[in-house]
């Protein structure tokens, strides 16, 4: 089945690499190898609702089920993937600068851009390793690979990352409502929501906007070496061991990018899936700026105590901790390294003794 649907992307293309548009009605499509949209500018690829019309992967466990390679101005919206039985899916999709393709059909010049998914549900149930990889092909070469935008995305099931992001010129990444789930059933199988360390200095730049990130093994969210602002703004997170990793990369690293985490409800309530053990929900490692704004951390459980480490290299950095509200019933120290480098005690609360108080 891979093969008609290839054949109906291939269809649209044109002379130049001119995308036209390819609309899949309701239905189950089987999917045995990797769709490629590759040197293309201006593709729209979609179905009818992510309800009614199923991409299923029935294919080897080392690809992807697409494969955006240098195309720019590309919309895949409407429809799901999935796993077949016995099954089992690397990604959901690469967008990377790889090979592209040669001949008459090939957009002259053409670098990843603009590649937009919309309404989209990728359902793993344990057999999927990742969900969408905007891919570092070459690192001597770390070319255009930008402004990718994922709006109501959900991706549930997987064993690996939901998001990973790399390249210094993966800027401007977007997220716009997504689903991150790393549960299957009700067990922790995924590590990350977003990931963009998985190659030293080579982190990703991206804006989160609202959604949802529940039940990863190892954090939310990842944080490599970066080159541009991030911002993380009202996500609503459950049943992870954390929120936020920002490692020490050492010598080569950017020693100043603003980091903004704001408006994060953490809860901390199901006890099968509780705070990692030694309670440090945020770690960072990272000269910042870093920003913490009107966060609700924990779930006002007594006893529990939630930490944040922030341990910058180079010393001192900046991190701002503003109006926020964090579970500190236990030995009462919230502040594991630094504490914050600009006034804070009045400015936030901590859960203490049955009562929100403030943190003097």
């Amino acid at each position: 089945m891979a093969s008609s649907v290839q054949e109906l992307i291939e269809g649209q293309i044109s002379k130049g690499g001119i995308g036209g548009g390819v609309s899949l009605p309701k239905g189950l499509f089987e999917i045995d190898d990797t769709l490629t949209i590759a040197s293309v500018r201006g593709l729209r690829f979609g179905g009818q609702s992510p309800w009614a019309t199923e991409l299923r992967w029935v294919g080897p466990a080392d690809r992807p089920m697409f494969d955006i390679d240098r195309s720019a101005d590309i919309l895949l919206e409407h429809f799901s993937i999935t796993v077949g039985a016995g099954r089992e899916l690397l990604a959901a999709a690469w967008i990377q600068n790889g090979q592209g393709r040669t001949g008459p059909k090939a957009a002259p010049g053409a670098q990843s851009s603009h590649v937009s998914w919309n309404n989209i549900r990728v359902v793993g149930d344990g057999n999927l390793v990742g969900g969408f990889h905007v891919k570092l092909f070459d690192v001597e070469k770390d070319i255009k690979n930008d402004h990718h935008s994922f709006d109501h995305v959900t991706v549930t099931g997987y064993t690996g990352t939901a998001f990973t992001l790399e390249g210094r010129n993966a800027k401007n990444l977007g997220f716009d409502r997504c689903h991150c789930l790393g549960l299957f059933r009700t067990r922790r199988i995924g590590q990350y929501a977003v990931d963009t360390s998985t190659h030293p200095n080579q982190g990703g730049a991206f804006v989160w906007n609202k959604g949802t990130a529940i039940g990863h093994d190892q954090a939310d969210f990842k944080i490599g070496d970066r080159n541009d602002t991030i911002k993380i703004d009202g996500v609503s997170s459950e049943k992870s061991a954390r929120i936020l990793q920002m490692p020490d990369y050492g010598p080569g690293a950017d020693t100043a990018c603003p980091v903004l985490l704001e408006n994060y409800r953490f809860g901390t309530g199901d006890r099968d899936n509780p705070p990692a053990a030694d309670g440090e929900v945020i770690q960072c490692e990272a000269a910042g700026p870093f920003s913490i704004i009107a966060c609700k951390i924990g779930s006002g459980i007594n006893r529990q105590q939630l930490r944040i480490r922030y341990a910058p290299c180079p010393e001192p950095g900046a991190f701002n901790f503003i109006g926020n509200a964090i579970a500190n019933d236990g030995d009462g120290h919230i502040f594991t390294a630094s504490e914050p480098t600009m006034p804070y005690k009045e400015g936030n609360l901590g859960y203490r003794q049955g009562a929100w108080r403030p943190l003097s």
